[in-house]
């Protein structure tokens, strides 16, 4: 039966437990690192066999990798509820995998179904209805939209504010935390083909490899067998139980992590029995996996991942939950640390594109008689403003098909709680000429900055998260309560992890604020979706005004109603994350003519005040209007020489005005405005000036820009700006 075949929700949730119940029931026929590796090998021949059709980026699963890894899931699940399956290793039969996959395709199939059917039965409306039905569908495939390379740099910072109770309860740091996590990671990513490298120097040792792959690994088998002094026999069997038998998910074996700390991150088979409790979702997806909770199961004396994603997405909560069970006490203690580490993480990680920035933390202001409230980091850069919010969770989300609401509601106290003190601190800015921000001290609040919202062009108000929010972080805009704040400024949510991709991403500040203006013109838009933030990066870093095509094009032109933009994570960033060079390969990144680079560094490292409005407008260009900028500097730039000032211009969407001259000391300010003001006449609109100064070499050694309007008619020299402006109209360049 299928979506089309009509039938009520509640008969969609009842196959849907019955195919769970099949698939509990095949799982606990077979012993479980068995039945992971051979699901594993299913999957790599899946990746094979579109390596061999020319696929370029394996990373992204296709739908049946994808249903491998949600059987992987329930491995864990059904063994860490029950005890029953066999005892000992015995190979799993080829039919009994493919049944298990089967079934579990069948079981998303029907997971969806009821998500669909479960959102458009209810009297609520249009935009709240998509936004449910994407929440149940992604807490089915939840998983890993981090990527792996970045696990050991995630934990590392994490993880850094606990290092000394976790070198006392486990006897290893942080830092050794990460990079165990990291291994295990790369073991999942990398494992296989290390296996089989191995293997492949075991034949060669034995003998020269074979033409028959399959007869080679006979004669290494033998070989190992007869070898009484085990060397070549553990070397044989411990490369052929990671490339068959899943010894790349066993931890043990792959990670120098305590014995103590795996056990607390993982149950005991048997152990866990909510999953399958009685009630309306029991054994179904839409109850919380056990995995989620502790992302690893222990086998004999021996302890597993049983999918490539659920430890790192898992290890951080199950960590803290570890350290506050063995000590109580520390609980109140990770929640300051926590809070700590989260305000600070904007500044600490972006650090590289901010600066010249002032970042001010643990800002205080009044909202009532003896009251006062908190904005955690305002963050101010020539015409820009960040007002920052940081939350962390401190307990599990509620599965959502449970209790949707309660699901949302744990989702509300952070991102809502971020956007509302946002709003709070925004319209307090805004009611006054000049706002007063004060430090709180041992005296009491002293005022440590006035700011006039009226002097920044781009105001952006965020939410960072400690954790990932899909998709409520992308679609912060379709929550309940949520509105544009003072009437325009929509607010942009992401997390940390977001930050440890993007640092790699974005070189300057004129780059990651230009992102921003991006990020918050699609925000603002009604019925443009994208799943997270790295795919708002990667449409971003591929598309630049991604915001003005979909206006225009989408909307505007092909009449479309809604937008979905999913993908630019995988198409646009995955081939640099996944790169086996990592990370010295270049990154994907926004491509500029070597002018426009020297200009940009240029204005950065000048910062006269409006520097960064004169970059944005540059990175607005497309690449047909960059290129002209470097064509057009090519062919006058040399006339500095001769004339000690030159100048060229172009019009489109805005009017840019280039006056170039010696960077001989001499100060041409009033020539270039006047320059400029010929410009604005002739185009009929304000220009943005670029005072460029060039050394011999013609590299620019100073940059400046600013808006510049049409001259008065009372300015004395009004008459010779009026005879340039006729004389430029015959000679402007359109773009």
């Amino acid at each position: 039966m299928d979506i089309a075949t009509p039938r009520t929700r509640d008969e969609t949730l009842a196959e849907l437990k019955q195919t769970c119940a099949e698939i509990r029931e095949l799982i606990l026929a077979e012993y479980p690192p068995a039945l992971i590796g051979g699901l594993w090998c299913f999957l790599l021949l899946s990746l094979l066999a579109r390596t061999n059709a020319g696929a370029e980026n394996l990373t992204p699963v296709s739908q049946d990798e994808n249903t491998i890894v949600f059987a992987m899931e329930y491995v864990h699940a059904v063994t860490a509820g029950d005890a029953s399956f066999p005892s000992e290793f015995r190979n799993v039969d080829e039919e009994a995998i493919t049944r298990l996959i089967s079934l579990s395709q069948r079981a998303i199939s029907l997971s969806f179904e009821y998500g669909f059917r479960w959102t458009t039965t209810k009297a609520t409306d249009e935009d709240r209805d998509r936004l449910e039905f994407q929440i149940l569908s992604t807490w089915i495939l939840i998983r890993g939209r981090r990527y792996q390379v970045l696990e050991g740099e995630f934990f590392e910072y994490v993880l850094a504010p606990h290092d000394d109770v976790l070198r006392r309860l486990y006897g290893v740091s942080a830092k050794e935390i990460a990079a165990g996590i990291q291994a295990a990671t790369d073991s999942l990513r990398a494992g296989i083909e290390n296996a089989g490298n191995r293997l492949e120097e075991l034949m060669n040792e034995v003998g020269g490899a074979p033409a028959d792959s399959s007869k080679g690994l006979d004669e290494v088998v033998a070989a190992a067998n007869a070898d009484e002094s085990s060397e070549l026999r553990a070397r044989a069997r411990s490369a052929i139980e990671d490339l068959f038998f899943g010894g790349v998910f066993n931890l043990s074996k792959q990670t120098n992590l305590p014995d103590s700390l795996l056990s607390d991150l993982a149950y005991i088979p048997g152990e866990n029995v909510t999953f399958t409790e009685d009630g309306p979702f029991s054994g179904t997806p839409f109850r919380t996996l056990p995995a989620r909770i502790k992302p690893l199961i222990r086998y004999d004396s021996e302890f597993y991942c049983t999918e490539p994603n659920l430890f790192r997405d898992a290890a951080y909560r199950a960590i803290q939950r570890a350290l506050i069970s063995r000590e109580p006490s520390y609980r109140e203690e990770w929640n300051d640390r926590q809070k700590s580490l989260s305000e600070g993480a904007f500044g600490d990680i972006m650090a590289h594109c901010l600066t010249g920035a002032r970042i001010l933390k643990e800002m205080y202001y009044p909202i009532g008689a003896g009251q006062w409230a908190e904005c955690d980091n305002i963050i101010i850069l020539d015409d820009a403003l960040i007002v920052l919010e940081c939350k962390a969770r401190v307990e599990a989300l509620a599965p959502p098909g449970e209790n949707l609401d309660g699901h949302v509601r744990s989702v509300d106290r952070l991102l809502l709680d971020a956007y509302r003190q946002n709003k709070r601190t925004l319209e307090y800015l805004a009611a006054s000429n000049e706002a007063p921000l004060y430090n709180l001290t041992t005296d009491g609040y002293e005022v440590a900055e006035t700011v006039r919202i009226k002097d920044f062009r781009r105001v952006f108000p965020l939410c960072l998260t400690l954790e990932c929010y899909t998709p409520f972080s992308a679609a912060i805009k379709e929550l309940d309560g949520v509105y544009p704040i003072l009437g325009n400024l929509q607010p942009i949510a992401m997390a940390i992890d977001d930050l440890l991709a993007m640092k790699y991403l974005f070189r300057s500040p004129g780059e990651l604020f230009h992102y921003l203006e991006v990020r918050q013109n699609l925000a603002s838009m009604k019925n443009v979706l994208l799943f997270d933030e790295m795919d708002h990066v990667g449409v971003y870093i591929s598309q630049n005004r991604i915001d003005i095509k979909v206006q225009e094009d989408f909307f505007k032109n092909q009449k479309m109603d809604m937008v979905y933009l999913d993908g630019f994570d995988r198409d646009v960033l995955g081939p640099f994350f996944q790169n086996p060079n990592w990370p010295n390969v270049d990154p994907p990144r926004q491509k500029y003519p070597p002018v426009l680079v020297d200009i940009l560094d240029a204005l950065q490292r000048t910062g006269a005040d409006g520097w960064l409005a004169g970059d944005s407008a540059l990175r607005d260009l497309g690449s047909e209007g960059r290129q002209q900028v470097q064509s057009l500097f090519d062919r006058i730039s040399g006339n500095v020489f001769a004339k000690a000032w030159t100048h060229f211009a172009m019009s489109g969407a805005g009017s840019l005005v280039f006056v170039i001259d010696r960077s001989d000391g001499e100060n041409r300010a009033d020539v270039a405005r006047a320059q400029a003001q010929a410009y604005a006449l002739a185009m009929g609109e304000d220009v943005r000036l670029y005072e460029l100064s060039v050394d011999p070499n013609l590299r620019i050694v100073r940059a400046t820009s600013s808006r510049v309007g049409p001259p008065s008619i009372i300015q004395n020299n009004y008459g010779s700006i009026l005879d340039e402006a006729s004389r430029l109209k015959k000679k402007t360049i359109k773009l």
